[in-house]
């Protein structure tokens, strides 16, 4: 069993090591464009990205079956068609009518019967079903939603911003849910697995979701002044700041400090 388990650490090292020279010239690209450069601001941000993708092994969210047991909700096996790279089926994943996931637009429990999140259906923009499995977390910081996406595809150049209407989520039929009788427009985009199509886009996006999107992250960030006496408080504030919430916060810690150790130099 011991055996079986370092062979395993070993293989999952080996992933990630592969995974950390594919991304490495495009972390440091993005991290010198959007002024990441310093020591806390850098740290905190390959800390978060860290969690988010899965140690650079995943930059797209996946779904997970859900099941009821004795009357209750779990969280069973992940669905492996969602951990399929986008490139490969050449197109978004749940584009085919048989490629549709109840996990993106019902409520995510995990294996021990917790609720992880809502639908992602009628929030961040998203107008319905479809929407929340087209615009699923994607790239480092798994941006996520219509409101985000849109943002970011007019900031690359990819969307007009005089082809939608800003905040169509206050139509009063978005609030009703009927998107047909909407007079605000809301924004289309055909390909939103463009995110995950290279290693620039995978970064660059999270780069874009804390600048530009959360722009108060960075200033948090800049007051982890004082070491290790920071690092818990600090964290937290910075991953409420991302998420609005403390999700995986046990690991964006250990990221977060094991990044200053080696980068900071920040060692007992």
């Amino acid at each position: 069993m011991v055996a079986n388990t370092k062979s395993t650490e070993k293989l999952q090292i080996s992933k990630i090591s592969k995974k950390v020279t594919e991304y490495f010239g495009a972390i440091n690209t993005i991290i010198n464009k959007y002024n990441l450069y310093s020591v806390n601001r850098k740290c905190h941000f390959l800390g978060q990205g860290a969690v988010e993708s899965e140690s650079l092994l995943s930059m797209q969210e996946v779904s997970q079956q859900q099941l009821i047991e004795n009357g209750v909700h779990k969280g069973g096996a992940i669905v492996g068609l969602s951990t399929k790279k986008e490139s490969d089926l050449g197109h978004w994943y749940g584009e085919l009518a048989e490629e549709k996931d109840d996990y993106f637009s019902g409520k995510k429990y995990n294996s021990k019967g917790n609720l992880i999140t809502g639908s992602y259906s009628w929030i961040n923009g998203n107008c319905g079903d479809v929407d929340a499995q087209k615009y699923r977390g994607r790239g480092f910081k798994m941006l996520t939603g219509l409101d985000t996406y849109s943002s970011y595809w007019v900031y690359r150049g990819w969307l007009s911003i005089n082809d939608f209407d800003r905040y169509w989520w206050d139509d009063p039929q978005y609030k009703k849910k009927n998107p047909p009788k909407m007079k605000k427009r809301f924004p289309q985009i055909d390909s939103p697995q463009k995110i995950t199509e290279n290693t620039y886009n995978c970064l660059d996006a999270g780069g874009f979701f804390i600048v530009g999107f959360r722009g108060k992250t960075v200033r948090i960030m800049d007051g982890d002044k004082n070491g290790k006496v920071d690092d818990n408080q600090v964290i937290e504030n910075v991953t409420s700041a991302i998420n609005g919430g403390y999700k995986g916060l046990a690991e964006r810690k250990s990221f977060t400090k094991k990044a200053k150790e080696v980068i900071g130099d920040d060692v007992e």
